[in-house]
């Protein structure tokens, strides 16, 4: 037993030999390691700030990329918004139109039918005065006059519905 304990205080010894000689010969090299470390950090800390200004200019770029689309995007909204409210104004003045042209429509049919009346009844006492005797004086001039009211009425009316008709299609869509 006191071999071995011999035995392993030796190779204690020795094993703490070679670290103090390692330690020695480390601590002679160590400027030499000292000053690469020191060129290590150096070029460490140069990448680190290259890396860094190449990437605040690249985040300014993208910054200013997107003001750019931005001031694009407003524009055109602010465009569509102008174009939209103008379409809006269009078609108002369009239905009021439209609702003019039906009550003159109405109104146009009303006196057509009136005159399509009294053209009936006067048409009616012609009838009557011709086969019943010899016709009156006033009776073929007052035919005539009628056709002429219905006449220009259609002329009328055909001029409004048609005006109507191109001033409703001329609006731009």
């Amino acid at each position: 037993a006191e071999q071995r304990l011999e035995a392993s205080q030796k190779e204690y010894l020795k094993v703490w030999e070679e670290f103090a000689d390692f330690r020695t010969r480390t601590l002679t090299n160590a400027p030499s390691e000292g000053i690469a470390m020191e060129r290590l950090r150096t070029q460490h800390s140069q990448d680190m700030l290259l890396l860094q200004e190449r990437l605040e200019r690249q985040a300014k770029d993208n910054l200013a990329e997107m003001a750019r689309r931005l001031e694009a995007a407003v524009a055109e909204n602010n465009k569509s918004t102008a174009s939209l409210a103008q379409r809006k104004e269009q078609l108002k003045v369009c239905a009021r139109d439209n609702v003019t042209l039906q009550a003159k429509v109405t109104s146009l049919d009303q006196q057509l039918s009136r005159l399509k009346e009294e053209l009936a009844a006067t048409s009616a006492v012609a009838a009557a005065h011709r086969s019943g005797g010899p016709p009156a004086a006033g009776s073929r001039v007052m035919d005539q006059m009628a056709a002429m009211e219905i006449k220009e009425l259609r002329k009328t009316v055909q001029k409004t519905l048609g005006r109507g008709m191109l001033e409703h299609n001329s609006s731009p869509s």
